[in-house]
C-alpha cells in the first residue's frame, strides 16, 4: 500500500511540473506566421518613455504614413516572449530587454530616441 501511495505521490509531482512549466514558458517558441509583421512596436501600458514614444506617433500620425503593429508587453506574456524572441534574434539578451522596443525588418531599435529616429526616418519627416 505504501508503495502505491508512494508512487501516486511522485506522479502527482511530475504532473505538476510539467503543467507548471507548461504555463511558464519563457519565450523558447518560434514565432507563428500571424506574428511576422515586419515593423512591430512594443510597448508597457504605464512606461513613461513609451507615452513620450505614444505622443510623438500621435502628433506626427505615424500610423498613417508607416505601417506597423503595436504589441503591449507589461500585461501581455504572449507579446512579451515575442518580443524576447526577436531581440534574441538581434543579440539582446533577455535581462538587458526594456521598452519601447522595435523590431523592423530584421532590426531592433531600444529605447525612445532610437525608435522615434527609425520613425522619423520610416515616415520621410527627417
Amino acid at each position: 500500500m505504501n508503495k502505491v501511495i508512494g508512487f501516486a505521490g511522485v506522479l502527482l509531482v511530475l504532473i505538476g511540473g510539467l503543467i507548471y512549466w507548461g504555463l511558464n514558458d519563457s519565450g523558447s517558441a518560434e514565432l507563428t506566421p500571424d506574428d511576422a509583421a515586419s515593423i512591430v512596436y512594443y510597448y508597457g501600458e504605464e512606461c513613461p518613455h513609451c507615452k513620450d514614444v505614444q505622443k510623438f506617433l500621435e502628433e506626427n500620425k505615424i500610423a498613417e504614413k508607416v505601417n506597423f503593429v503595436k504589441k503591449e508587453v507589461w500585461h501581455n506574456s504572449k507579446n512579451k516572449n515575442e518580443m524576447n524572441i526577436r531581440a534574441k534574434s538581434c543579440g539582446i539578451k533577455q535581462e538587458g530587454m526594456g521598452v519601447p522596443f522595435l523590431f523592423a525588418e530584421g532590426e531592433c531599435f531600444v529605447g525612445t530616441p532610437d525608435v522615434i529616429g527609425f520613425f522619423k526616418k520610416a515616415a520621410g519627416i527627417e
